[in-house]
Formats: C-alpha cells, structure tokens, sequence
C-alpha cells in the first residue's frame, strides 16, 4: 500500500509538473508581440557593450540593459533589448529562442517583454514579410526563385535599405568566416585622423586578406567624428601579422604616425568566437618573406640562456640569455633601441634583455616549447632590433 501510494504520489507530481510547463508555455505564446524581448541563459562574462555587439546584427537596438539571472545555474546573465521594430523583435523570438546566437557558444531563450493587461497575440506581426524592409527566409522555405543555398531575402513591396541587406545575411549566417572575434587575428589601430570612418579603414587593410563580416570599426565621438582609434578582424593570422609589420609606425602626411598592433587579452578573453587559428606552418613561405623583408643580419657567437616566454598561437617568444654582457655589442644596442621604442608606444616590456625568437628559429625536436626550457642561440639584427635563431636544447 506504501509502495502504491508513493507511486500515485510520484505520478500526480511529475503530472503537475508537466501541466505548469504547458501553462507556462501558453501564457507565453499568447503574450502580444512588441518590440521588447528578454533573453536569458546569457554567459556570466558578457557585459552590455558584448551584449549590443552581438545583437545588433539581428536589429536595430534602441535601448537594452543587461543583469545577473535571478536562480540561474553557472551566474547566467538575462538582457532585455528594445528594437526599432516589432518585425525585428519577433524574427529573434520565432528564430533564436533556444539556438545560439552569433557570437556566442551557447543556446539562448528569447520572449516577448510581457505587458500589463497584454493581448493574446492578435496581428502578430511575420518578419517574412508583409512588416516593411526585408525579411530573411530560412534555407528551405525558399521557392525556386531562392538564390545560392535557399537563403532568399524576402520582397515585400515595400523600399528596403541596403541594411536591410546586411542585416538579414549575418541573420541567415550565409557569409563566410561566421561573426568576429577579437583574438590573434585582430588589429588594433590608433592615430587616426578624425574624418576615419569605416570604409577607409576597410579600403586600407583589405589588401592584406579577407576581414570577418561586421570586422571593422571605428569608435566615435558624440559629434560623429573619430576618436582616434578602431579595430579590424582578419580571417586569418598571416594576414594580421603582414598588416601589423607592414603600416605600424607609417608616417602620415601631418607627421603623426600611425599605430598598428595585434590584439592581446591580457585577462585570457571570453571564450567568443570559433576556429581560431594558430600561427603559420613551420615551412611556410609566410616566414621566408619575413627574414627578407626584414634585412636580418647575422652576427657571431653562440650563446645560452633560457626560454621566457612561448606564444604557441602566434608563434613567437622570448629568451632570457644568461650573460647578457658577452651578447655582441649590435645585439645590445639594438635590444636597447627596440625597448626605448616600445615605452614609447606603451608597450609592457617586462625585461630589456629579453631576445625575440619565432618559431622557425627553433629546432623543431624542441616542441612542444615550455618556458624555463634551458637552450643554445645564435643571434642577429634587424629592421626591427635583436632576434635569436638555431636555437637548440643545451
């Protein structure tokens, strides 16, 4: 009889369980569609400027404000955004409630804002069309008129932006390369003059690869000028590295110049973006390019010290010589050069006497390369100061 009894009692509670999650559910679906929409199951790392980044490539967003999630397990984080329309609110609830976003690795929920005394869904708006601008048709619900992989931007008769256009291709995640990410791929550059705007940062970093959709811009001022600065989202790290070497330091016409490094994440990053990529291949010509480019004059001796530093993504580090002074007196001079130009720029140099070396410099038998690791160098001089090569166990 016990055992009957905790069987019913079991039943009955799994069953009202069930029956508040199709309630809820109900309630739900008959909120009426606005232009506010909450998300939750945000991760914990994301801050309102991440927040709008993200976003924004599904809508223009008015107003949105971000907070920790009430009971959510692993310190989620709930939003509620504002679009420019209902249309738009809608395509994210019917789209991405339960499905990643772009730019982020996990699934999200997404609801209308409930309203005091709401309706039951009357007029629900479809962001397919019939709401003005363009709306995006999901691969397969395309008809024959669809174009490349059934992604078909929806005609509705009505004057569409070409934003309109841009927008609904990240939506529909057709462009290559997926959403940005700032990593070893990205640039940052500052010095800029004040008209700077998008385009001209795109016009001149473009040559040297392909930049990421939505991988360019320019921070601005109140007034609409540029502040100065912006960053840009190479595909991959070559291209990164090429443009860095090549413009950093290009002197402009007014006699400023211009800065230009790879992104670094001192704080280890969020976890944002996929398929980062790692340095060049050993072989590849990327590097023989870069011993050219670069004047490198060798010099004489062989020297002991031990690896300080090793970025296996970037492919390059630093070795700590054991007797500085007995380094020839080029090398010591052009360390000393190369530091006095990084305090210039800001840069955190942890030790002057620290030696530069790539990943090609190093006997491969040596990898993986882990800092403390005793090793032998030559050393050389460059357009850029003092770097080690045949670097070997000692």
């Amino acid at each position: 009889a016990i055992l009957v009894s905790a069987f019913v009692l079991a039943h009955s509670t799994r069953e009202l369980g069930e029956n508040r999650r199709v309630e809820r559910q109900l309630v739900e679906a008959m909120v009426e569609p606005s232009d506010h929409v909450i998300i939750g199951d945000l991760p914990a790392d994301l801050d309102e400027q991440g927040l709008r980044t993200n976003f924004e490539a599904y809508g223009t967003i008015k107003w949105c404000k971000l907070w920790d999630g009430k009971g959510s397990k692993g310190g989620k984080k709930s939003a509620m955004i504002e679009f420019a329309s209902v249309e738009e609110a809608t395509w994210l609830v019917e789209n991405l409630n339960g499905n990643v976003p772009l730019g982020l690795e996990t699934p999200v929920s997404v609801k209308f804002k409930s309203k005091s005394g709401g309706g039951g869904g009357k007029n629900r708006s479809s962001p397919y069309g019939g709401g003005g601008g363009c709306g995006v048709v999901p691969p397969g619900m395309a008809g024959k008129g669809g174009m490349g992989k059934g992604v078909m931007l929806g005609m509705t008769g009505e004057a569409c932006s070409i934003n309109d256009v841009w927008k609904g291709l990240l939506r529909s995640k057709v462009l290559p390369g997926g959403s940005w990410a700032n990593d070893e791929r990205t640039v940052v550059v500052s010095g800029l003059p004040s008209d700077t705007t998008e385009f001209d940062l795109l016009k001149i970093f473009s040559p040297f690869g392909a930049i990421l959709p939505g991988g360019v811009r320019v921070k601005l001022k109140e007034d609409g000028t540029a502040q100065g600065s912006g960053m840009v989202n190479f595909s991959d790290l070559e291209s990164a590295v090429t443009a860095t070497e090549t413009l950093n330091n290009c002197m402009m016409p007014d006699g400023r110049c211009l800065r230009v490094r790879q992104f670094t994440d001192e704080g280890g990053g969020k976890g944002k973006g996929k398929g980062k990529k790692g340095a060049a291949a050993l072989k590849s010509q990327f590097w023989v390019r870069k011993v050219e480019e670069e004047n490198r004059s060798e010099l004489t001796g062989v020297f002991t010290g031990t690896v300080a530093k090793y970025i296996f993504k970037q492919g390059w580090g630093f070795i700590l010589p054991d007797d500085f002074k007995q380094l020839p007196a080029k090398a010591k001079k052009a360390l000393s050069k190369a530091h006095a130009e990084a305090v210039e720029e800001g840069k955190n140099v942890q030790d002057e006497t620290w030696i530069y070396f790539r990943k090609p410099d190093v006997d491969p038998e040596l990898f993986p390369l882990h800092p403390e690791t005793p090793v032998s160098f030559e050393v050389y001089v460059d357009n850029k100061g003092c770097g080690a090569y045949n670097i070997a166990e000692a």
